[in-house]
């Protein structure tokens, strides 16, 4: 568990993107993408997952959550607060610019450069410049 908690805490500075989650299994996969790393992701698979609280897509790096924290999200994820469940679960947090993202569950594994793997092109002013130049 620290080998990829430590891989979760060194993917600083991507974007995240809910990429699919199975209620009824309780799995989660985010996919992570880094804007000057063209052409490489991260999907991190989280399982026994309890309690989400995330936008579609956010720029914030993954951290543990706070005691306080952990505490606060077992009492919305209506669980009780005996000290077993803090051995089973987790609370990843990450930071955002207009909310905080917060996953209870357990970190199950990440995979590296998971097709589709999207290649970006260049930003609309970029391309509109370079026609006029040819026009």
């Amino acid at each position: 568990m620290k080998d990829l908690l430590k891989a979760l805490e060194a993917l600083r500075g991507y974007r995240f993107i809910l990429w699919r989650y199975h209620k009824s299994h309780s799995e989660l996969t985010i996919r992570a993408e880094h804007p000057d790393k063209p052409g490489h992701n991260v999907h991190i698979h989280f399982v026994d997952v309890h309690y989400i609280q995330m936008p579609t897509g956010w720029i914030g790096d993954f951290e543990l959550g706070s005691e306080s924290e952990f505490k606060e999200v077992l009492r919305k994820a209506w669980l009780q607060g005996s000290p077993e469940v803090r051995e089973i679960f987790t609370l990843f947090k990450a930071d955002t610019p207009n909310d905080v993202v917060y996953i209870l569950g357990s970190l199950s594994h990440l995979e590296y450069d998971v097709e589709p793997i999207y290649t970006p092109t260049l930003p609309l002013e970029r391309k509109e410049g370079k026609e006029a130049d040819q026009g």
